[in-house]
């Protein structure tokens, strides 16, 4: 539960970012849209949504053990690397997507207590009861 509320977290401050900076994407020759839909068509570059989403996953995954955490991480890394050479990104932009990713997980963190009320009232359980359950332990 924790992963997906960051995850949705993340991509809701990404989606904010790039209509609030409007940060034009390397490769841009046209200009953008008009409307609501350039917010959903991904038009804007900064931050990188695949970054982020990395990140998001990799702090996760870290959480599962030492060899987990090294390759998430290079994935992570990885996914950077190929949004800039493929010139849909600027560096800036997927710094700030793994930074965002990783602020967003801990923020969950941080409002754990809130979201365990919010949890129980979705779904009728807490993140423990979640957590068991998942692990096949009742």
């Amino acid at each position: 539960m924790d992963f997906a509320s960051a995850f949705i977290i993340s991509s809701v401050l990404v989606l904010i970012l790039k209509d609030v900076t409007k940060v034009p994407r390397p490769n841009a020759t046209v200009p953008p849209p008009a409307g609501f839909l350039l917010l959903l068509s991904d038009y804007y570059s900064f931050p990188s949504g695949h970054s982020t989403r990395a990140s998001v996953a990799s702090y996760y995954l870290s959480k599962k053990g030492k060899i987990a955490s090294i390759l998430s991480w290079i994935y992570t890394i990885l996914i950077a690397i190929s949004r800039i050479m493929l010139g849909v990104h600027w560096f800036s932009d997927v710094v700030f997507g793994i930074f965002l990713g990783i602020e967003s997980s801990l923020l969950v963190e941080i409002l754990s207590p809130q979201l365990d009320k919010l949890y129980i009232k979705l779904f009728g359980k807490n993140r423990i009861q979640l957590k068991n359950k998942e692990d096949g332990n009742n």
